[in-house]
């Protein structure tokens, strides 16, 4: 999905989740506001399964740069498990600052 997009479920008080996918120490210096911290490394699904209880609840995925790798991998893991709406926010949290949009700072969302 894109900026306006992602800002557009936002402003509408849409029920999603919005997965950061980056790492735990770049998550606490900074995240979209609302993000949940779900790193993708080697326990990605088993996380992801404790967090994410309602699959068929809207995922919104993001890194920090557009086109990062482990977004489409993401979303292609999070729907073998079955969950029915798995999303990439293309632009990542780079593109989210560009357009001017609110981070969060430190660990809580």
């Amino acid at each position: 999905i894109t900026t306006d997009e992602l800002k557009a479920k936002v402003e509408a008080g849409e029920t999603f989740n919005l997965i950061d996918l980056r790492d735990e120490a770049h998550y606490e210096h900074n995240h979209i506001s609302g993000a949940i911290n779900v790193p993708y490394d080697d326990k990605f699904t088993e996380t992801a399964q404790k967090i994410l209880h309602h699959k068929e609840v809207t995922v919104v995925l993001y890194a920090d740069f557009e086109d990062k790798p482990e977004c489409p991998i993401a979303v292609s893991k999070l729907t073998e498990l079955g969950y029915t709406d798995v999303n990439c926010f293309n632009e990542g949290l780079h593109g989210w600052m560009e357009a001017g949009q609110r981070l969060e700072f430190g660990g809580e969302s």
